[in-house]
């Protein structure tokens, strides 16, 4: 399997305005007992597009993103089996990882998604939070994202301090009226996400629009030592699409 190098932007003034203003306000008010790219790769590696400039510049407009995206089939058929119902919580699955994320503005791309996660990593040295996998889900025809993301946590400590902490939070940096939502998802931890994604077939070129698996985990302190596995296969006319920046 393939292993890439990926080197992490420097979060925005707005990313960091977001997650420091709103994981105050969740630890003084849920009292929490636990406190908690730039385009870079390895030489060999195959193309990694990420968008270079972040998308919390405001230049984004509610009005301008399309509410109802075209379904990827092979996104909505992978993305689909990871979610349970909306009845399942933390106290009905022992371990919780893997959680979902809703109400994600649709603009935000993978490397700020990746930024908002280092950055809440960092805030969170006590807990020592660190996750190995994420999927920012995408729509390949409008490159946008679909408004939901999967993270997975190597410890239910962090998982659950994270679904305290990012629950109701208001997306002001990317203007946006969306409040995030934190939902387990069906398939928890890094080695059944591997088997999930064994099989499955995507077309597009683009390996932030992938499942992506970290070695080792991002804590918000080691981008410079993680390595990326996309965990999927495209299919054999991905090269033929026009390439995007």
């Amino acid at each position: 399997m393939e292993i890439y190098k990926l080197e992490n932007d420097e979060e925005s003034p707005e990313t960091i305005a977001i997650i420091s203003n709103e994981h105050a306000d969740r630890q003084q008010n849920q009292q929490l007992a636990d406190t908690e790219s730039k385009r870079g790769l390895n030489p060999n590696a195959a193309p990694f597009h990420p968008n270079t400039h972040s998308s919390c510049s405001g230049a984004s407009d509610d009005s301008y993103i399309r509410r109802r995206l075209d379904a990827s089939k092979e996104a909505d058929a992978n993305s689909s089996r990871l979610i349970y119902s909306d009845g399942m919580d933390f106290q009905q699955i022992k371990d919780v990882t893997t959680l979902m994320i809703r109400n994600i503005p649709n603009r935000l791309t993978f490397m700020d998604l990746v930024n908002f996660m280092d950055f809440y990593c960092r805030g969170n040295v006590s807990n020592s939070a660190a996750y190995d996998f994420l999927y920012l889900v995408m729509d390949f025809r409008t490159s946008l994202n679909k408004g939901y993301a999967f993270v997975n946590f190597t410890t239910s400590k962090a998982a659950n301090v994270f679904r305290g902490s990012l629950t109701d939070l208001k997306w002001f940096g990317w203007k946006s009226k969306k409040i995030c939502e934190i939902s387990v998802a069906k398939v928890q931890g890094l080695d059944a996400l591997e088997r999930h994604f064994k099989q499955s077939v995507m077309q597009s070129y683009r390996d932030d629009f992938m499942p992506i698996a970290f070695t080792p985990p991002r804590n918000g302190y080691n981008a410079n030592e993680v390595q990326y596995r996309v965990l999927v296969s495209r299919s054999q006319n991905w090269h033929l699409q026009k390439r995007r920046l």
